[in-house]
C-alpha cells in the first residue's frame, strides 16, 4: 500500500491539479493509463484476498482507497483525478483477490496443473505478441522527424492510437540519415518499414515482438537504449512465466522449443522486425530465471507443509 501512495500522491510538476473528470475513456491514451492503474492495484488485491479471504471485502477496500487517492489528487500539483482511475483501480484489486483465492494452485502446482498453466502461459505470450503486431502496425504514411539533439525519428499512425493505447517512435541510425542527400527513403512491409538506398534495403524500423510494453509505458519519453532494454525485459517476463510452469524435463523441452519457434516464426508471419539478439538472450535468461524461482517456491512450500522433526 505504501508504494501505491508514493506513486499516486507524489506531485507531478508545478502545474495546478486538474479538475475531477467523470468521463470514462477520455484522453489520447486513456486505456493505457487505465491498464497501468489496474496493474498497480493487483498486488493490493493479492494481499487482501490471500488464501480465500473475501473478494468483496478486498474490492471494497480497493474502491475506498482509490476514491480517497483521487480526492487527495484534487489538491496535488500536476495531478488529474478521474472516475476512470477509480474503476480500473478497483478492478485491479478484484483481479488480485481472485488470483489469491487458491495460491498453491499456481505457485506450487502439481504436474497436471503445471501442464495446463504452461499451455496458458504460452497462449498468453502468443496473444500478447499477436496484439503487439496488430496494434502497432502502420495505418498511414510514415513521418520523419528530425531532432537536433537526438537524430532522426520515424513515426506513423497505428491502431493503438484509435483505442487509447500508446505507441513508440523508432530511432534511425545516423548512417541511415545520410543515404540520399539527407533524405531517408522508407518502404512499408506489412507491420514495419524498410529503410532503403535505392533498391537496396539497409535497415528496418518498426515493432519487434518485445515492444508490447510500449502500448502502456510512455515510450516517447524513454531514450533508445533504455527502450531496447525494456523490450528485452518484457520478453524475459513472458518467458519467466513459461519457465516457472515448465515442470520436468519433458515440459521444459517442449516449452523451450515453443519459445524459439514463437520468436523466430511470429515476426516472419506477421511482418514485424526480426527478433533482435537482445530479446533472444532475454528470453533465455527469463526462462531459466522462472525455472529457478519455481524450485525456490517448491522448497519453501515443502518446508511449510512438512513439520519440523
Amino acid at each position: 500500500m505504501f508504494a501505491i501512495l508514493v506513486i499516486t500522491l507524489a506531485p507531478m510538476g508545478s502545474g495546478p491539479p486538474l479538475p475531477f473528470s467523470a468521463v470514462v475513456g477520455e484522453g489520447r491514451r486513456w486505456l493505457a493509463d487505465g491498464l497501468l492503474n489496474l496493474l498497480l492495484f493487483v498486488p493490493l488485491g493479492l494481499g487482501l484476498g490471500w488464501n480465500g479471504r473475501s473478494v468483496l471485502r478486498a474490492a471494497t477496500i480497493g474502491f475506498l482507497l482509490s476514491t480517497a487517492i483521487e480526492l487527495a489528487q484534487l489538491w496535488i500539483p500536476g495531478r488529474d483525478s478521474s472516475l476512470s482511475d477509480v474503476i480500473f483501480n478497483t478492478a485491479g484489486t478484484i483481479v488480485g483477490a481472485l488470483l489469491a483465492q487458491r495460491p498453491r494452485a499456481w505457485i506450487v502446482p502439481d504436474l497436471r496443473q503445471s501442464g495446463k498453466l504452461l499451455a496458458a502461459a504460452l497462449g498468453i505470450m502468443i496473444a500478447v505478441m499477436l496484439l503487439t503486431a496488430w496494434l502497432l502496425s502502420p495505418t498511414g504514411d510514415a513521418r520523419l522527424l528530425t531532432r537536433t539533439d537526438a537524430g532522426t525519428v520515424l513515426s506513423f499512425p497505428t491502431r493503438a492510437d484509435d483505442v487509447g493505447l500508446d505507441a513508440p517512435v523508432y530511432w534511425l541510425s545516423p548512417s541511415h540519415a545520410d543515404t540520399v542527400g539527407g533524405v531517408v527513403p522508407v518502404r512499408r512491409d506489412r507491420a514495419h518499414w524498410l529503410v532503403t538506398d535505392g533498391s537496396r534495403v539497409i535497415g528496418e524500423a518498426g515493432p519487434t515482438v518485445g515492444e508490447g510494453w510500449a502500448l502502456l509505458g510512455y515510450p516517447d519519453a524513454i531514450a533508445p537504449r533504455w527502450a531496447m532494454a525494456i523490450s528485452a525485459l518484457w520478453v524475459a517476463l513472458l518467458c519467466a512465466l513459461i519457465g516457472y510452469w515448465a515442470r520436468g524435463l519433458t515440459l521444459a523441452s517442449i516449452a523451450a522449443v515453443a519459445i524459439a519457434l514463437i520468436l523466430l516464426v511470429l515476426p516472419l508471419m506477421l511482418g514485424m522486425v526480426r527478433t533482435p539478439f537482445s530479446e533472444w538472450i532475454a528470453a533465455t535468461l527469463g526462462f531459466f530465471a522462472g525455472a529457478g524461482l519455481r524450485l525456490v517456491a517448491q522448497r519453501i512450500a515443502n518446508r511449510v507443509v512438512t513439520p519440523a522433526r
